[in-house]
């Protein structure tokens, strides 16, 4: 996995690439969902509650799924 870059500030630069919730949970979970990056595949095939969960329990960063055509 690629690891963040550091831009002025010390805010963390990451490259997205096919990846949908960047996990920023430093070791922290939520039982049941994966404590690493989720890629754009396995978030469509996830329930809506389970997105919902990761979504609002701080311990991801989500993107807006892009088009790849």
């Amino acid at each position: 996995m690629d690891k963040p870059e550091m831009t002025e500030g010390g805010s963390q630069r990451v490259e997205v690439g096919d990846r949908r919730a960047i996990y920023m949970g430093a070791g922290a979970f939520v039982m049941g969902i994966p404590a690493r990056d989720i890629t754009v595949e396995e978030w469509d095939a996830m329930p809506p509650e389970t997105q919902t969960a990761i979504a609002q329990c701080g311990l991801y960063t989500i993107y807006p799924s892009f088009s790849k055509e």
